[in-house]
């Protein structure tokens, strides 16, 4: 019930009311306290404030309570707040746990952003050798980029190769 306060109010964008109500129920329950970290990592990043967002999961992180979904979102919000090698080092972990446990979408979706952080970093070999991966990505498939929008698979493998030739 008190989880379910919080998501109503994020529905309804009353991010500080939702908060307010995060810090209460964190302690007045708390079994409840990751819980609430992910929820108060949702109203940050609807606020725009990644840095704070990336701070909650990262505290999951590094307590060990952290799910599949969990990186991958910390992953987007550290690549939304320019925190390239700290977005690819949780990508790689979607990348391994996404493989132990048979879900296709974060894996495909962390190929995606994986080989666009290692082509930000100038990494193009490594940026196509991540795209090749990607067995579930045909040549209309699209992804989402944290800060950019959609990009086409397709697109993101001209834009390296792009930027690969002119870095030569």
């Amino acid at each position: 019930m008190d989880l379910e306060l919080i998501k109503s109010l994020i529905k309804e964008r009353l991010y500080d009311q939702a908060l307010n109500f995060c810090q209460q129920l964190a302690a007045r329950r708390p079994d409840l306290k990751y819980a609430v970290m992910r929820q108060k990592s949702y109203i940050y990043t609807a606020r725009a404030e990644y840095k704070a967002a990336v701070a909650e999961l990262s505290s999951m992180i590094e307590a060990d309570q952290a799910n599949l979904g969990d990186y991958h979102s910390a992953a987007s919000w550290a690549l939304c707040d320019g925190q390239l090698e700290q977005a690819l080092e949780w990508l790689l972990i979607v990348l391994k746990m996404g493989e132990e446990q048979n879900e296709e979408w974060f894996r495909s979706s962390a190929l995606c952003l994986t080989a666009y952080i290692c082509m930000e970093l100038g990494e193009y070999g490594e940026a196509m050798s991540f795209l090749d991966k990607d067995e579930s990505a045909d040549k209309d498939s699209s992804f989402f980029v944290p800060n950019k929008g959609f990009c086409e698979v397709t697109d993101l493998r001209a834009e390296i190769q792009r930027r690969a030739f002119d870095a030569r």
